[in-house]
């Protein structure tokens, strides 16, 4: 028998991180040029776990000391907007992040 793993709050058997790895691969395989496009940042339901556990990916590149093409920005490809809002919306429905 394997041991249990916890991810934060949720306790997980070993081959759910199987399926959340499969998960982001999956979405990030097929939404790779849009996500460039955008920012590089993204969330997901992770199904595989349950309806209510949701990934945040963030793009923290874009923060990099000495980054000359976001120094100058405030929130660089409107990720923190995109973060907040994502944010509020996980609350409203409940999710786990």
């Amino acid at each position: 028998m394997q041991p249990t793993l916890h991810c934060g709050a949720i306790k997980l058997e070993p081959y759910q991180y199987l399926f959340i790895y499969v998960t982001i691969i999956s979405f990030t395989y097929r939404h790779v040029s849009k996500l460039i496009l955008s920012g590089a940042y993204y969330t997901t339901v992770l199904q595989a776990v349950g309806p209510t556990v949701r990934a945040v990916v963030l793009n923290t590149n874009l923060y990099l000391t000495g980054n000359r093409a976001t120094e100058e920005e405030q929130d660089p490809a409107g990720q923190y907007a995109w973060f907040e809002n994502t944010m509020g919306t996980a609350r409203t429905n409940n999710e786990k992040v």
